[in-house]
């Protein structure tokens, strides 16, 4: 039995990727010993629709040293995109960690790596959390 939360999540799922998910490409990165994560599949770009979040992330050291009156910063990316899980068709489609995910309809053509496993958020939609390459 699912919640009341969860049936209204259902219903409005694809009304809010209507409004602002966007074109992305998933990437697979083909299985290997050394190099995994360099070597892109022979497979075909999966095109899904899913909704793209950039945030802003300022990356500092953890040195607790006593020279660490200058700490460098730098910034950076952190880039959720969440996905129907409905719209894949099928379980192997679902992306995975190590693949890249694209977005066609935006200038600059970087890649995005997903940097750990995707989580299932229970009601039905699967975020990825990825990093430019």
């Amino acid at each position: 039995m699912s919640s009341i939360f969860a049936a209204l999540e259902e219903m409005v799922s694809e009304v809010i990727d209507d409004v602002y998910a966007e074109r992305t490409n998933i990437v697979r990165q083909e299985a290997g010993t050394i190099f995994s994560s360099a070597a892109s599949s022979t497979r075909q770009p999966i095109e899904m629709i899913g909704i793209v979040d950039f945030n802003p992330v300022l990356a500092t050291p953890v040195d607790r040293g006593q020279y660490d009156g200058f700490q460098p910063t730098i910034a950076g990316t952190r880039v959720h995109v969440s996905y129907d899980i409905s719209k894949f068709a099928s379980v192997e489609d679902l992306p995975r960690e190590k693949d890249i995910i694209l977005f066609p309809d935006r200038a600059g053509g970087k890649e995005y790596r997903i940097t750990r496993p995707p989580e299932h958020d229970g009601l039905g939609r699967i975020v990825c959390i990825c990093v430019p390459q």
